[in-house]
């Protein structure tokens, strides 16, 4: 019997080991499958953080262009207000630029016209074309022409004005027919493009945003921010810029988002519950945004994004302040856990398939000294990675460190443009470069017109101040990115322009001269009363210029005989192209 009973007890021993086994793995199953619940939701909530981000970096590039159009409206319509004054030495011929047509209508000339490279003009019959009016006509074709080619956002379609005796004067490049395809009974003002503007409704003269319009003369649905122009301080009509919908529709969607994360744009509603814009088509007229989401809208906030769940899917609403309207993404359910699963699936099955084996095994892995050496490696790659991780952050500092230093070298510390040693190596780039590829480019040096005299009378703090405002305006007349402003030394400075003709370097320059009129910086001993600069073009000539000293030296050359003709005036080193619009100051 005691040997039976004995033969009887071994025989339970590895049964019962195999339940513990058994046991211990159901265990790890379950911890597995918690893990995953856990890692799960950390992934749910870091794609919805990703998503936020994305949402808010796309919005903050659609607000900076939207910003920037406000800015130049304002900017074209200080310089569209005048006096009589100034109207009366408004240079040139309005005949030279247009023709009445058989439907009584006068545009631009077909034969000499080209929408890609100037404004165009169309005034109805019913305008009385006297002489105040063609000079009018006159310097809106002149100011629009500067700031339709120089003043655009990638968002941005046109510069317009439009006057109250009715006509317009636009920059449509992608329109070339626009002042052709106008009628005769064609008339912008009764409509928001100018409304907007009235005094009655605009009594600070802001910046306004349209709400969403179709052009049939364009044949477009866009909104547009206007702001109104002044004559003899009374108002005199209107300025502005367009953005296509189908633009704002494009600048809204989040590229890294589509398809892979299932974050869509879904509408652009007002404050009032109307749609500017309904996932990719447009809306109605007239039509608000479905009862469903009206919940959701009402949680939006002015001050920043907001996540809402609606049955499966979450909501994105974040403000478009410019437009007073919030943009509302939608982030499908489905599409998350079908990507979530594909990310967990494989990955749950193979770890359950490991830890069911780790657990059969592991009463036979579990040795105090394999735990043991485990621990030590565990401590050893640890502290391997923080001494990594303090080699990186102290590399990257001692770099960080190391460009900050190089950048101070190369800025000029009172106006914070580039100094003479980055113009020079500037120059040296661009020239290698234009050589390469063929591509002309071009230098504008300006210098401030009596600065002595201004520092003699008021002073070498007042000097530096002049030279700093002088700076900000040279760094805002660099439109492209590609466009450099620099401080050549003491009241001189300097602009290269690659990819640009003579032509177009010219333009640039007075504009820039306008704009430092605009700032009216007062100067006693300049016969015009304020600060103003004067400047020399030149461009590459691939058959004189042996160097860079070469077009430096005709680019000098050019501000020398700018300041010889009487100051506040560009000249380039041939005959210009373009009539100067204060000649003979």
């Amino acid at each position: 019997m005691p040997l039976k009973a004995n033969i009887r007890f071994s025989e339970l021993v590895p049964r019962r080991l195999h339940l513990v086994v058994l046991l211990l793995a159901a265990l790890m199953v379950a911890s597995l499958v918690y893990q995953q619940k856990i890692f799960t939701r950390f992934l749910e909530e870091q794609q919805l953080h990703a998503s936020s981000q994305a949402v808010l970096a796309t919005l903050g590039h659609l607000e900076a262009d939207l910003l920037f159009a406000q800015e130049s409206a304002r900017r074209l319509a200080g310089l569209m207000s005048f006096s009589g004054s100034d109207l009366a030495l408004e240079p040139g011929s309005l005949e030279a630029l247009i023709e009445e047509n058989d439907d009584g209508v006068r545009r631009s000339r077909r034969g000499s016209f080209d929408a890609r490279k100037e404004a165009g003009i169309w005034i109805p019959a019913s305008v009385n074309l006297d002489e105040r009016t063609r000079k009018h006509f006159l310097r809106a074709w002149r100011l629009t022409n500067l700031f339709g080619q120089a003043s655009f956002s990638e968002r941005l379609v046109d510069a317009w004005v439009l006057p109250l005796t009715n006509g317009e004067v636009i920059f449509y490049p992608d329109a070339p027919n626009f002042v052709f395809n106008a009628g005769r009974d064609t008339d912008y003002r009764t409509t928001d493009w100018v409304k907007l503007a009235d005094p009655a409704q605009n009594p600070q003269g802001d910046a306004r945003w349209t709400k969403a319009a179709f052009d049939p003369v364009a044949g477009a649905w866009m909104v547009s921010v206007v702001v109104p122009y002044f004559e003899d301080g009374v108002w005199a009509g209107t300025v502005g810029h367009d953005l296509l919908l189908s633009e704002l529709f494009s600048a809204l969607v989040v590229k890294s988002q589509v398809g892979s994360r299932g974050l869509l744009p879904l509408y652009v509603v007002t404050k009032g519950g109307d749609l500017l814009l309904k996932d990719v088509a447009m809306p109605g007229q007239g039509e608000k945004i479905p009862a469903e989401y009206a919940p959701i809208l009402a949680r939006a906030s002015p001050r920043g994004l907001v996540a809402e769940t609606l049955g499966d899917d979450t909501y994105l609403m974040a403000p478009i302040p410019a437009l007073d309207a919030t943009v509302i993404y939608r982030l499908s359910g489905a599409l998350n856990r079908a990507a979530l699963g594909s990310m967990l699936g494989p990955l749950q099955w193979i770890s359950g398939v490991l830890m069911l084996l780790l657990g059969m095994l592991g009463y036979g892995v579990l040795a105090e000294d394999r735990q043991r050496r485990q621990q030590q490696r565990a401590a050893l790659e640890g502290r391997n990675r923080e001494l990594a991780e303090m080699v990186a952050v102290r590399t990257s500092e001692l770099a960080a460190a190391n460009q900050q230093l190089e950048a101070m070298m190369l800025q000029d510390h009172l106006t914070g443009l580039g100094n003479r040693r980055a113009f020079d190596q500037t120059l040296e780039r661009v020239w290698a470069t234009a050589q390469r590829s063929r591509q002309c480019f071009s230098v504008v040096m300006l210098d401030v017109d009596h600065f002595k005299g201004y520092n003699d009378a008021l002073g070498h703090p007042a000097g530096d101040a002049c030279l700093r405002t002088i700076g900000r305006v040279i760094k805002e007349s660099a439109r492209r990115p590609e466009d450099v402003a620099l401080r050549y030394g003491g009241e001189e400075f300097a602009l290269i322009l690659p990819d640009t003709d003579l032509n177009g370097a010219l333009q640039v320059a007075e504009l820039l001269r306008l704009m430092v009129m605009a700032q009216q910086l007062p100067h006693p001993r300049n016969a015009a009363g304020m600060v103003t600069i004067s400047l020399g073009v030149a461009s590459l000539n691939f058959e004189e210029d042996k160097a860079p000293a070469d077009l430096l030296a005709r680019a000098d050359a050019a501000l020398y005989r700018a300041k010889q003709g009487g100051r506040n005036r560009s000249e380039a080193d041939r005959p210009r192209h373009l009539p100067s619009p204060e000649a003979g100051e």
